[in-house]
């Protein structure tokens, strides 16, 4: 349609038919438009994709690695005493408040004990009475054995074993034949010249000997004889020369002074065995005529109610003493000492308050060794292994910001606890320096586990395993050298001049791209899979895909980041990336377009649907001659 001035300065509208030929110009043109529109996209997808599908790589580099077990905990105490009270009644004293330092064995509440004073003075009484009848048992039980009071032979043993014997009762005499002594007397003169200690001589006439003896004894008192005369008796001791026996009738002598009379021979030491105590007799360990010293033991008896008295005072004796014992650390109860040395965290009782024991079990004051603190640390039962005591942790918290402190694994617990299917162990970490730190603090710990230093490092995702054997994927040195200059391991070539497909995009003749058909609606097959994942093709050695070649490794500690390697590779060898990934997404939808494009290339060409896939003939402008006619 043209629009054209008519007379009188009017627009007269003149309207021009188009015909058959305009129109498939036109059509030909927006077809064009569209192509060029469609293969820039193809480009720009193409070119993404030849990013996605580049293999990415890293280098084997050498530093440190260490594995290290993590978790968080609250802090407390290295030790922590909750005191309470074993008795009842009022407190007198408690002289520490809560931040104060108290020594070991320091008193920290002093109860009143008036009362019990008083209990342990009657129970002292009853203590030592119970030892009195005890011991007057024991007496009772010595008295079963009917000793000698003196040295000499026995005789008139009057009982047998078995005999029940009555206390106080005579069983045997016993005469000391040793010494004998002999009675003489002397008249009125002669006595007053006599005195105890004076030598006198015995003579026998039996024996025709004689033998020196001792004044033992002098009577003051005379006894009248059938001639109206008086005597004195004067006894004299002396030693058995051994022929001289009781009853043998002696005369003697007095400092020349010789008695008027005859004496007859008696043992000087006789006396009579008696028991102290009723029993029966159980054993006899003399007979008649046996010498005995002083102190044998010649009979022992029994006797039941003896036994029972002995085994009454001693259990009554061992009560006293044990209720006494009872009583002096109840005492002890009284005055509350620390048991550790530490710091007093919390008091509720003081001085004046009355503690009911029956009623309540009150905590009267918290003290806790807070020079150390310690927390639990839980390890999973993978890692439990790993961890010994003597390690060190490494400590900080959010408290404490820019802060870190040193633990010890003093205590890893033998027995685990198991939760949803999963089982951890506490260890016990000790801080023995702990700062600023404070009890109950949140802390987050971490412990090293397995650690090397200056090693040969690769990405620990880079490594493929297959049959319990580790691999890497290694560039060929050849690659390196057909590398573009100033291309990097990892990156994409950059793309040709402005207004130049980039290789592998179609070349300038209008050739379809590496991969796309030749013709529309078909498309070229996928690459090899293993080529792209590196995954196991043959045998146990995974496929590498090209230029890279499958390399078994040693490796040594492993964490979740990198990897120590032993040996298979060395230091600056570049490795596949294995996160570098192959997208088919990109080189699916550019096939489609090309053969989308290939036909809008007929239609542009004017003859075949076929074509090279590019723009349009003429760089996508109108077709020749394409303009409107007048």
């Amino acid at each position: 349609m043209t629009v054209a001035k008519g007379a009188f300065g009017k627009k007269v509208i003149q309207i021009i038919k188009p015909t058959k030929k305009k129109v498939a110009v036109l059509v030909v043109i927006a077809l064009a438009a569209g192509v060029f529109v469609v293969y820039k996209k193809v480009q720009e997808n193409k070119q993404a994709a030849m990013s996605d599908d580049a293999v990415q790589t890293d280098l084997v580099t050498r530093g440190d690695v260490e594995v290290t077990i993590t978790g968080s905990a609250a802090v407390e105490p290295n030790e922590r005493y909750e005191i309470i009270s074993m008795v009842s009644g009022d407190i007198i004293s408690s002289p520490y408040e809560v931040g104060d330092y108290v020594e070991k064995d320091a008193v920290l509440y002093q109860f009143d004990t008036s009362d019990t004073d008083l209990n342990m003075q009657k129970q002292e009484i009853a203590l030592q009475q119970s030892e009195m009848s005890y011991q007057d048992a024991l007496e009772e039980l010595d008295k079963l054995q009917v000793t000698a009071k003196s040295s000499g032979v026995l005789s008139d043993l009057n009982c047998k074993v078995g005999d029940e014997i009555n206390a106080n009762e005579t069983i045997a005499n016993i005469a000391n034949s040793k010494m004998l002594e002999v009675t003489l007397p002397f008249n009125q003169s002669q006595i007053d010249n006599i005195y105890v200690g004076q030598t006198a001589t015995i003579s026998s006439s039996v024996h025709m000997s004689s033998v020196t003896g001792t004044v033992t004894e002098k009577e003051a008192n005379p006894k009248a004889q059938a001639d109206g005369s008086s005597l004195y008796d004067v006894t004299i001791s002396f030693e058995n020369p051994g022929a001289f026996t009781a009853g043998l009738v002696v005369g003697g002598e007095i400092n020349g002074m010789i008695s008027p009379g005859s004496g007859t021979v008696q043992y000087s030491d006789e006396g009579i065995v008696t028991a102290e105590t009723s029993g029966t007799v159980e054993s006899l360990r003399y007979k008649n005529g046996d010498y005995v010293e002083e102190g044998a033991v010649i009979a022992t008896l029994s006797s039941s109610t003896i036994d029972n008295q002995i085994e009454n005072s001693r259990l009554s004796y061992e009560n006293s003493e044990l209720t006494m014992q009872q009583s002096r650390e109840s005492l002890e109860d009284y005055s509350i000492k620390s048991p550790i040395s530490g710091t007093v965290l919390t008091k509720t009782a003081k001085a004046g308050d009355t503690i009911d024991k029956t009623n309540s079990t009150e905590i009267l004051m918290v003290v806790a060794d807070i020079s150390k603190l310690k927390f639990d640390l839980e390890i999973d039962e993978l890692d439990v292994s790993k961890v010994s005591v003597g390690q060190q942790v490494s400590i900080t918290s959010d408290a404490l910001e820019g802060e870190e402190f040193i633990g010890e694994i003093t205590n890893v617990s033998v027995e685990g606890t198991a939760t949803n299917g999963v089982t951890t162990y506490n260890a016990e970490v000790i801080i023995n320096e702990p700062g600023n730190l404070r009890p109950s603090m949140n802390v987050d710990a971490s412990v090293i586990v397995e650690s090397a230093t200056d090693t040969l490092l690769v990405p620990t995702g880079d490594i493929r395993t297959v049959m319990g054997k580790n691999y890497v994927f290694v560039k060929d040195a050849s690659e390196d050298d057909q590398m573009p200059q100033g291309q990097r391991p990892g990156q994409m070539q950059e793309g040709g001049d402005a207004g130049e497909a980039p290789e592998g995009m179609g070349d300038a003749a209008g050739g379809p791209p590496a991969g796309m058909p030749e013709s529309g609606g078909e498309t070229a097959p996928a690459a090899d899979e293993n080529a792209q994942t590196g995954t196991q093709r043959g045998g146990n050695t995974p496929t590498a895909p090209e230029g890279f070649t499958a390399v078994e490794v040693q490796i040594g500690v492993s964490g979740d980041d990198y990897t120590e390697v032993l040996s298979g590779v060395k230091e600056g060898d570049i490795i596949q990336r294995i996160s570098a990934t192959t997208s088919d997404s990109s080189s699916m939808m550019m096939g489609g377009m090309g053969g989308m494009s290939g036909g809008m290339g007929g239609m542009g060409g004017g003859a075949s649907m076929g074509g090279s896939g590019g723009p349009p003939s003429g760089g996508g402008g109108a077709p020749s001659g394409g303009g409107p006619r007048g």
